[in-house]
């Protein structure tokens, strides 16, 4: 199966991966969550940083940031960073998504897109997410791309 070849592999002897929601509980193969870890050899703490240690390792599982998904033969593959989501009309759009759309514009070298620190998760209006674009030489002028969508 090709598709194995995109995946993070399936985790390591001693290492315990799970696929969870918000509210820490399981999901089933093939749906996107919060990718968590725990092993002997994952890091105990941030050097000096107990609150952000608090957020990062709860019960003893270390919350990744990493959002993805396990298929039915244990393999995982990483969606998308979960600070990077863009929750727009109600919906869930990945920054990687939106990327490889831009991606296969011809004067496109490399794109970023990062949604705005500033904005509160649960918006109502239109945002202003940031894309950063690399251009080829001599293919990319000025700040807009034409046939890329906004």
């Amino acid at each position: 199966d090709q598709r194995v070849l995109s995946s993070c592999g399936q985790p390591s002897l001693g290492v315990h991966v799970r696929i969870v929601d918000e509210k820490d509980n399981d999901l089933p193969p093939g749906q996107v969550g919060e990718i968590i870890a725990r092993s002997d050899s994952i890091m105990v703490e941030y050097w000096r940083k107990p609150e952000e240690t608090r957020e990062t390792i709860v019960d003893g599982w270390l919350h990744t940031g990493d959002l993805g998904y396990y298929d039915e033969k244990g393999f995982i593959y990483i969606v998308d960073r979960k600070k990077d989501m863009i929750v727009t009309g109600g919906e869930n759009v990945y920054s990687r998504e939106v990327e490889e759309v831009i991606y296969k514009h011809p004067a496109v070298a490399e794109v970023a897109v990062r949604p705005h620190r500033a904005q509160a998760r649960h918006v109502r209006y239109r945002r202003r997410d940031h894309c950063l674009l690399q251009g080829l030489p001599g293919l990319l002028q000025g700040p807009k791309v034409r046939g890329v969508p906004r």
